[in-house]
């Protein structure tokens, strides 16, 4: 594995690869057009690695940074390339490029009548094997609820609300809550 990435923005020539990724990764109510993530790339609004294995482009993560906080906002690896380890290594090189920061991400929660149970438990698990941890918080918008995990120690909730804060707009109201732990987790 010779993992690197790259920071991707309008004009980015793996587009079509990153749009093949992203419309099979994220269902189609979660997903965000990949034209829209390079967009607000190129306009400084969030950040986009792709991901490299040599000159193969595997994958791509977006995220944002504010205060102590690192918001992952999507992951995804190319299918072919999953369960190789690659996700752990980005996370890995991750947290090792910002130290001190906690790493934040939302992710469809654990529900039994879920067509997808099965898919979130892997994903939550990937997440959990990598230093994740539940944080009793969830985070709505467009009309879906997401669990959110964190590394290190307890959820800097106020790091994290005032990150939300950035991103309010008239499409984008997301909203923070607690729910108790065991609730949604069958």
């Amino acid at each position: 594995m010779d993992l690197h990435m790259v920071q991707a923005g309008e004009n980015f020539a793996d587009a079509a690869r990153m749009d093949a990724v992203n419309r099979e990764a994220f269902p189609k109510e979660e997903r965000v057009p990949t034209k829209e993530l390079l967009r607000m790339a190129g306009e400084g609004l969030i950040r986009i690695l792709a991901l490299y294995d040599r000159e193969d482009f595997i994958g791509f993560l977006t995220y944002l940074t504010h205060g102590a906080i690192f918001y992952i906002s999507f992951f995804a690896i190319d299918r072919s390339r999953r369960n190789r380890g690659y996700g752990g290594a980005v996370l890995r090189e991750l947290q090792e490029q910002y130290p001190g920061r906690q790493f934040v991400l939302d992710l469809e929660p654990l529900d039994a009548a879920a067509e997808n149970l099965p898919q979130r438990r892997r994903r939550r698990d990937f997440y959990l094997r990598s230093g994740f941890h539940p944080t009793s918080y969830f985070l709505r918008y467009r009309g879906l609820t997401f669990e959110i995990l964190c590394t290190g120690g307890a959820f800097r909730r106020e790091g994290f609300a005032s990150l939300m804060d950035t991103l309010r707009s008239p499409a984008f109201q997301p909203v923070l809550f607690r729910q108790p732990e065991e609730a949604g987790q069958p």
